[in-house]
């Protein structure tokens, strides 16, 4: 009774699943199903959705009509884990393409409002997914490790038999039982390789958002930095014409030169903001920073090119390259389809040997690895040397979405050649032509060596690590390049900021020394308007000001909060 109620909800502490194999039972709860499942019979308790109802009960019947002379409760298990193997197969591929759709908005809107949302909304869901489907590969996994478990599946043939226990474990080995528990164990493997990559490539995006931004803050501050540089220019020039407009006794207010003063002075300060400007510009750029209001020039997208990398391509080119050969040397085959159907081609030995080369996965795998890696390191290059270019950070995040791409399948044909080489019955069945030659060998299969299958595997699985190898480096060099291309910008930032922040002291220093001079310019009767001294002692005053100031804040910021500002960036020996 207190296992029957961990198939309630209700009384369940939690929703893990949970695969329990009783005397005569399997008990079986893993959401969206809850069963009982007996010799004879499946209770399935209600609750679950239609849908998966429906194809419970479609799946039931075609078993049954495929098999029907295999246990009863091999079927139903069958059944049960097929279904929800399926069911969160489904689940993934129908959120992929809002994904997909939802990553693509957020890598080319220029300002992101509800796809935030709708990313976060996305991957919590593909969170919930890989949780559950990883509690039921894990749950698989251990019922596959687990001997007894194994045996006490097998409740027909159990029927009947008192001492379990010592019949189990002389009288047969549950390979049956093992053979269904592996099938679902690889296709909820497969599903968790489908929701990891689509983490990996949300991921990608965000890491790629977050320079693009991280650039295009840069690329903002280098735009108001000059803009400042002539305010600032202005400014101390705006001090100086105010300086003569001071209703004070001076020496100038009487001058009567023609204008020519005027001129003078006006043109002066005129050019002393140009000169200002321009060796603020030329300093600045001697400490690596180049201002313009100009974007950098756009880096042709590779999504073409990756394109064409790409398997399918391979394959399709390769059986272009075929047809199109010339007429010389070409030899009437037979080119057998999956349905037992045949035509008549005309190929050369090398088309044949391409094609054969090119349908093993391994060699399309290490190709396509070449491709993308030659194209990574282009982009890695530019972005090394341009960390500012928008563009190479959108063709570099589908260089990564293509390499998590894969790295899936990599993983995906490695796993599958290690299980043909732990495999026996299946590396002697590859012995096709010697099944077929000698046909009493099939009555005693383990009676001949396999060492030749087990090299060409081998060989394969060498190529196979060292593909992964390569993207695996390839990924990391990505990353690598990415954090550096992050440090320099934050860097350049952190200069950009000082730079900035200089430029507002010093304006706000020299507004204040505005305020004291146009005080006097102000068209009122003063008892200082007559004095010979006053004109002299404020323009000097007014200009010491913002000089001392200066200073004194400068090293009043370096010594509380322990911040080097200086224009001059960081230079090492």
């Amino acid at each position: 009774m207190r296992d029957i109620r961990q198939l309630d909800s209700a009384y369940s502490i939690s929703d893990r699943p949970t695969i329990l194999v009783r005397h005569q039972a399997i008990l079986v709860s893993i959401d969206p199903i809850r069963a009982v499942i007996l010799r004879h019979r499946c209770i399935v308790f209600p609750g679950m959705p239609s849908d998966v109802a429906t194809h419970l009960e479609a799946t039931f019947v075609a078993n049954m009509a495929e098999s029907p002379d295999a246990p009863f409760e091999f079927t139903a298990l069958e059944s049960v884990l097929s279904t929800v193997a399926t069911w969160y197969a489904n689940q993934v591929t129908y959120m992929q393409p809002e994904a997909m759709l939802v990553l693509q908005s957020i890598a080319s809107v220029e300002r992101p409002r509800d796809e935030f949302e709708r990313l976060r909304l996305v991957q919590r869901r593909f969170h919930e997914l890989q949780a559950q489907v990883q509690g039921i590969h894990s749950l698989l996994a251990a019922l596959l490790d687990d001997d007894d478990d194994l045996h006490r599946l097998y409740l027909t043939k159990l029927h009947g038999n008192q001492n379990v226990d010592s019949y189990i474990s002389s009288t047969f080995d549950p390979d049956e039982a093992a053979s269904l528990v592996e099938v679902y164990v690889q296709k909820t493997f497969s599903t968790l390789c489908t929701i990891q990559l689509q983490l990996t490539k949300a991921d990608n995006t965000e890491s790629s958002l977050d320079l693009k931004w991280t650039s295009k803050r840069n690329q903002l501050l280098l735009v108001d930095i000059p803009l400042k540089l002539v305010y600032l220019a202005l400014w101390v020039a705006s001090f100086w014409t105010a300086a003569m407009a001071m209703n004070v006794a001076s020496p100038f207010s009487t001058l009567d030169d023609g204008g020519m003063f005027f001129w003078s002075f006006f043109g002066g300060l005129a050019g002393l903001c140009v000169v200002f400007v321009l060796v603020a510009v030329v300093h600045l750029r001697r400490q690596g920073i180049r201002l313009t209001f100009a974007a950098p020039v756009e880096v042709p997208s590779v999504a073409a090119a990756i394109a064409a990398a790409s398997t399918m391509s391979t394959l399709s080119s390769s059986s272009a390259a075929a047809t199109d050969d010339d007429d010389d040397g070409r030899r009437p085959a037979l080119h057998f389809d999956t349905t037992g159907n045949y035509t008549t081609t005309f190929a050369t030995r090398s088309a044949i040997f391409n094609m054969v080369q090119c349908a093993a996965a391994c060699q399309l795998l290490a190709d396509e690895q070449y491709k993308l890696a030659v194209l990574g390191r282009d982009q890695l290059n530019l972005m090394a040397s341009d960390e500012g270019n928008m563009s190479v950070l959108d063709n570099l995040r589908m260089i990564k979405n293509a390499t998590s791409d894969l790295e899936s399948q990599v993983n995906g044909v490695r796993r599958m050649l290690i299980d043909m080489l732990d495999d026996d019955e299946e590396l002697h069945m590859l012995h096709l032509t010697k099944l077929y030659d000698e046909p009493s060998v099939a009555l005693d299969l383990f009676g001949f060596d396999t060492e030749e299958v087990e090299s060409l595997l081998e060989s394969y699985l060498q190529n196979n690590y060292g593909t992964g190898a390569a993207v695996e480096l390839m990924l990391h060099t990505i990353q690598n390049t990415e954090a550096i291309v992050m440090l320099k910008l934050d860097a350049k930032r952190n200069y950009l900021i000082i730079v900035d922040l200089l430029m507002t002291l010093v304006t706000t220093l020299v507004a204040v020394s505005n305020f004291f001079v146009n005080a006097f310019t102000m068209n009122v009767v003063s008892w200082l308007k007559d004095l010979d001294w006053v004109y002299w002692t404020w323009i000097a005053v007014a200009a010491a000001f913002p000089v001392a100031s200066y200073f004194t804040s400068i090293w009043y910021i370096r010594k509380a909060a322990g911040v080097n500002i200086a224009l001059s960036a960081h230079k090492h020996d």
